[in-house]
């Protein structure tokens, strides 16, 4: 008996691949696999399935390989969308963009964070991004356009990061398009309200003018 224990706490793989493992002390197989370094120790940092026999801890093996083997950071398990969107604002969008954009960016993640900001980056699914834009946003189909496309390029930037394995964001559908408001031509006493409004901006008058003598 004590042969056959000593037999079976021998590692069955190599650590880089993963491994397999009786342990005494829970009476279980182990399924163990790296998934990176503590960036502040240096030391490895394992995730592990027990199981009953070594052929389901085999199956284990392989469902962690699945998970990880592509995710090369696992400070993807400890952060949340939320944290991720605006890493991805601040390090890849900010710098090149101009205020303006920034500000409309900023509107849209912002809206994005209070729907799914909470979710855990690698749990992240297309169907909670899929729910934020067919419920949340469907009255708001432009906001519904941004966020489509700002989701899919962060969660691409992910990706290329390998923070994740897979862009839950590729295929996702918009809600239907409201129909285009019919319409109203404004009357010269409209027009003339719209002249003489105040605004702070300098150029409103000038634009005004242009706008009813060119007809745009």
């Amino acid at each position: 008996m004590t042969t056959t224990k000593n037999t079976r706490n021998k590692k069955s793989r190599p650590d880089q691949e993963g491994s397999i493992f009786y342990s005494e002390k829970r009476e279980r197989w182990v399924a163990q696999f790296t998934v990176g370094y503590n960036p502040r120790t240096g030391r490895r940092i394992y995730r592990c399935k027990v199981a009953a026999t070594r052929r389901e801890a085999a199956r284990a093996l392989e469902e962690l390989k699945r998970k990880y083997a592509s995710v090369r950071s696992v400070s993807a398990e400890h952060m949340t969308t939320g944290q991720w969107l605006m890493e991805w604002f601040q390090t890849y969008i900010e710098p090149k963009v101009r205020e303006s954009t920034q500000i409309t960016y900023l509107s849209v993640l912002n809206i994005m964070d209070r729907h799914i900001g909470y979710i855990p980056l690698m749990k992240l699914t297309a169907h909670d991004i899929q729910a934020m834009l067919f419920k949340d946003l469907r009255q708001n189909f432009r906001t519904a356009q941004k966020a489509r496309l700002l989701i899919k390029k962060a969660l691409g930037k992910a990706v290329s990061n390998h923070l994740i394995s897979e862009n839950p964001a590729t295929e996702l559908e918009l809600p239907p398009q409201p129909p285009k408001r019919e319409f109203v031509k404004p009357s010269p006493e409209d027009w003339q309200k719209l002249i003489g409004a105040k605004s702070t901006y300098r150029g409103w008058r000038l634009i005004m003018l242009t706008e009813f003598v060119t007809g745009a």
